[in-house]
């Protein structure tokens, strides 16, 4: 009898387990629609819109729709689709109440399940309209069905977080990068933070920091769970005294970054700043015991099957000084309302002649009718930025274009110049410019980062030839900026050579 029992046990334990690993759930929506709503954007902006009931409108002053509700803990999603939609056909007088430019022509919906503490929660965001060529149509009712399932995780284990911050306890010391790269921390520096240097062993130096671009705002994209030790060089730690003439390097990523470098494609890669902070913050630490420091790059032996000598890199002008109406996380710089041409120089040093370099700007305007930003780059035109009028609900329309030239020298010159056809009311703004390109591998005595696109999605064993050895100190592979890799000097000729794979 008690063997019985047993077993019943665990067939129930089974099925409840099943149970919990695969839920498929519907779930009604009504919308709720309340038009003619005097919306205050500011004190100095209301505008008339309709509503969903408990909503409020996007970055295109359009209503939009989300909710939110509590699932099972720790469940993922592993599908979900959207059926049984009403729509209505708008009437004109409900169409003036919209932007109409910004209506999707397909169902435009994210659902993600997010944790957030020690709960889970489905998160739904819709956009409320369809466009279906001269018709726009807004959702009254939808279902949605889903499927979730048991993280592995939550199954046999629990989640694994960071209880304490590491800043919890011991002597922390704080201070701040504006720019990504290889940073040196001598003794006058150390001391200027309130460190007594005199009584430290520098072989417990430690630096914790994650690099300071902008969190994602998707809570389903990867961030780090607590501050990270970074791997750091420190000169002269092995007498156990940090000397007047020791040092540590290390590697430090800014607060501004590139989006989509893993394409491979220069005409994807854009970069991203950081509207909220000008500065990335790291923490130092004298532990009691060792810190993490860089280690050699493991060299390749096998032959290279292709030798590179130029790289790609990047590089952005940007000013956040005006914000339009004072909504939204668009920032703007330089005006061309008074004075309609700027121009600007960008650093681009040993520029390959023989490849196309893409220069991309973007800007805004605020005009009831259309006008146009005029891009020269080296007293060549190179292309034109196009800006729609704005109306209705758009107060303001900001558009890029982008164009290609072949280039010499150490830096992109550009000029723009903005037409307002006529209109001594517009207003227009530059938001930024992107130079994109290849370069050659020439070490001038200052540091530099540098890639090659070229080899991304090709197998095989690639080395890179330096011009300048003499120039250069150190390469470091900082793939993972956490934890550098210090890349070996394989020639003993004028040129630093190294081998990676493809």
């Amino acid at each position: 009898m008690k063997k019985l029992k047993r077993n019943l046990l665990i067939i129930f334990v089974i099925v409840g387990n099943l149970l919990f690993s695969q839920q498929n759930e519907t779930k009604n929506f009504q919308l709720k629609w309340k038009d003619n709503v005097n919306f205050s954007i500011n004190k100095n902006l209301k505008i008339k819109t309709s509503l969903v009931e408990g909503n409020f409108i996007d970055e295109n002053l359009n209503p939009s729709f989300s909710e939110m509700w509590e699932v099972a803990n720790g469940a993922e999603l592993t599908s979900y689709f959207i059926k049984n939609i009403v729509f209505e056909i708008l009437t004109k007088n409900s169409t003036d109440l919209i932007n109409i430019n910004h209506i999707p022509t397909k169902l435009n919906l994210e659902f993600n399940i997010v944790k957030s503490r020690n709960k889970t929660f489905a998160v739904l965001n819709l956009t409320p309209f369809l466009k279906e060529g001269i018709i726009i149509k807004k959702i009254v009712s939808f279902d949605l069905e889903y499927n979730l399932e048991a993280s592995k995780k939550n199954r046999y284990a629990k989640n694994s977080t960071v209880k304490n911050s590491v800043l919890a306890s011991g002597d922390w010391y704080k201070f701040a990068i504006d720019t990504s790269g290889v940073y040196k921390l001598d003794r006058d520096f150390m001391e200027s933070l309130g460190i007594d240097v005199k009584s430290i062993n520098p072989k417990n130096i430690q630096i914790y920091g994650n690099g300071g671009q902008m969190l994602p705002f998707k809570n389903s994209d990867f961030r780090f769970d607590g501050l990270q030790e970074n791997a750091i060089y420190v000169k002269g730690e092995d007498d156990n005294n940090f000397d007047s003439d020791d040092y540590v390097l290390f590697y430090a990523k800014g607060p501004h970054t590139w989006k989509n470098i893993e394409s491979g494609n220069l005409n994807e890669i854009e970069h991203q700043f950081n509207i909220f902070s000008d500065e990335s913050y790291y923490f130092i630490t004298i532990a009691g015991s060792q810190g993490k420091r860089i280690i050699d790059n493991t060299q390749i032996l096998a032959s290279a099957n292709q030798q590179i000598a130029t790289f790609h890199d990047y590089t952005f002008f940007e000013k956040d000084d005006v914000n339009l109406f004072a909504i939204g996380q668009q920032w703007f710089g330089d005006s061309f309302s008074i004075e309609n041409i700027h121009k600007y120089s960008l650093p681009f040093n040993n520029i390959d002649s023989s490849e196309d370099i893409i220069v991309r700007v973007r800007g805004v305007a605020e005009s009831s009718i259309a006008s146009q930003m005029q891009v020269k780059v080296n007293n060549h035109p190179l292309f034109t930025v196009n800006l729609p009028a704005n109306g209705g609900l758009t107060k303001a329309v900001a558009n890029k274009n982008s164009g290609a030239l072949q280039l010499t020298g150490n830096s992109v010159n550009i000029e723009i110049t903005y037409n307002n056809n006529g209109n001594p009311s517009a207003k227009a703004y530059l938001d930024y410019i992107e130079v994109l390109g290849k370069k050659k591998l020439i070490a001038s005595g200052k540091q530099f980062s540098f890639r090659n696109f070229d080899i991304t999605n090709t197998s095989g064993v690639f080395e890179y030839v330096i011009e300048n050895s003499s120039n250069i100190n150190w390469i470091w592979n900082v793939a993972d900026a956490q934890n550098p890799k210090n890349i070996l000097n394989e020639s003993t000729g004028s040129n630093f050579t190294f081998k990676i794979n493809g």
